[in-house]
C-alpha cells in the first residue's frame, strides 16, 4: 500500500495491520467534512489492500473522537439536503466500517462522544484505556440522535443502558463500559495501544479470506436481526435536518469547550 498523505489523519501500516489515527487533538479530534471524506478514502484503499489483514483506529492525544467540529462554518442548504451533506458522509463512513474486508480493533483512548462513539461501535473488538468516556448527548442540543447509534449500541448492551445514555445523556466511564459490553476490555493507558497491536496481531494471522468471510457472517446476520442496516438508511435521511437547528452548534461547541479545559487540566 502506498503512503497516504492526509491532514487530519495518519496512516500507518506494519505487519499486516493498518492504523488509523486521528490527527486533530487540539479540537479533541472532532471531525470536520473534509476529515469525514480522508476517512472515507483511507477505508477506501485499506480495503483494497491485500496486504492489510486488520485495522486499528485511534486518537492521537487525550481523546478519541468527539463527533463533528462545531467550528467548522455550517453547510450551505442546499448542500445539508444533498447527497454531500456532512450528516450523510457520517453515514457513509459508518457503512464503509460495518463493511470493511478486515476486522477493526478501536483503540479508545479518552472521549468517545457523539459521532466518535458512531465510529467506535462500527468496530469489532473494542479496548478502552482506563480514562476513557463514553458519551451521547445530541438530544440536549436540540434535534435526536441518528437511529443509527442508538441500533449499534444496543447490539453491544442492552435497551436499557442505550435508552440511559441517549435519553438521559448517562457518561459512561471505561469500567462501567466494560461492565456494560460496550467494550470487552480495559487496560491502563499507557498500555492501550501494545494491547491493540495484539490483538491486531492475532486476528493478522489468520488468512485474510477467511477472516473476511468470518467477518462478514456475522454482521450481516447482526446488522439484519437488529435492524441497524434500516436504521443507517433511516439515518442518511434523519441527518440532514438535525444539524440545521440555530442553538445546536452553540451548545454543543460550549460542552466540547469545557470538556477541553476539563482534558487540558489532566
Amino acid at each position: 500500500m502506498p503512503p497516504m498523505d492526509f491532514e487530519d489523519l495518519i496512516i500507518e501500516r506494519r505487519d499486516h495491520v493498518a492504523v488509523i489515527t486521528f490527527n486533530r487533538p487540539e479540537k479533541l479530534n472532532a471531525f470536520r467534512n473534509s476529515t469525514n471524506l480522508e476517512l472515507l478514502r483511507a477505508l477506501s484503499e485499506i480495503d483494497a489492500d491485500e496486504a492489510v489483514h486488520a485495522v486499528i483506529i485511534t486518537g492521537k492525544g487525550k481523546s478519541f473522537c468527539t463527533g463533528h467540529d462545531l467550528n467548522e462554518p455550517p453547510q450551505a442548504p442546499a448542500v445539508r439536503i444533498s447527497r454531500h451533506s456532512s450528516g450523510r458522509k457520517y453515514l457513509e463512513i459508518c457503512e464503509a466500517l460495518l463493511h470493511l474486508r478486515q476486522p477493526i480493533v478501536a483503540a479508545i483512548n479518552g472521549w468517545c462522544a457523539a459521532g466518535g462513539l458512531g465510529f467506535a461501535l462500527c468496530c469489532d473488538i473494542l479496548i478502552a484505556s482506563d480514562d476513557a468516556q463514553f458519551y451521547n448527548p445530541q438530544i440536549a442540543y436540540g434535534y435526536p440522535s441518528l437511529p443509527g447509534i442508538g441500533a449499534l449500541l444496543y447490539r453491544f448492551t442492552s435497551m436499557a443502558n442505550t435508552k440511559d445514555m441517549i435519553l438521559a445523556r448517562r457518561k459512561v466511564d471505561a469500567s462501567t463500559a466494560e461492565r456494560m459490553g460496550i467494550v470487552s476490555r480495559v487496560v491502563p493507558k499507557a498500555h492501550l495501544m501494545n494491547e491493540a497491536w495484539d490483538v491486531a496481531a492475532k486476528i493478522a494471522e489468520v488468512p485474510p479470506d477467511i477472516m473476511a468471510m468470518q467477518r462478514e457472517m456475522m454482521n450481516r446476520v447482526w446488522l439484519a436481526v437488529s435492524g441497524t442496516e434500516l436504521s443507517l438508511i433511516s439515518g442518511s435521511h434523519t441527518a440532514v435536518a438535525g444539524h440545521s437547528l440555530p442553538d445546536w452548534q452553540e451548545k454543543e461547541a460550549d460542552w466540547k469547550s469545557t470538556t477541553a479545559r476539563d482534558v487540558a487540566a489532566k
